[in-house]
C-alpha cells in the first residue's frame, strides 16, 4: 500500500453533460492536491482522457473511491 493519501475526485468538467475540462476548477484543485503529496483518482463519465500531474482517470466511480480518504 502506498503511503501517500489517496483523494477521489468525482466530476472533472465545469458543467453537466460535457467532456470539456477547460475552465474547470477541478483541474487546479487536482494540481494542488498532487503538489501537496496526495495521489488523485478522478472519475467523470463524460471525460475520455485526462492526465494531469500524478492524477489518474478511472472508468468507474467505485474505482475512484476504493482506498480513498
Amino acid at each position: 500500500m502506498d503511503s501517500d493519501p489517496l483523494i477521489a475526485c468525482l466530476g472533472l468538467t465545469y458543467k453537466a453533460d460535457v467532456d470539456d475540462v477547460r475552465e474547470s476548477p477541478s483541474v487546479e484543485i487536482i494540481e494542488r492536491l498532487v503538489q501537496a503529496g496526495y495521489r488523485v483518482r478522478a472519475f467523470d463519465p463524460h471525460v475520455k482522457a485526462f492526465q494531469k500531474l500524478g492524477s489518474c482517470l478511472v472508468p468507474l466511480p467505485s474505482s475512484a473511491l476504493a482506498d480513498a480518504i
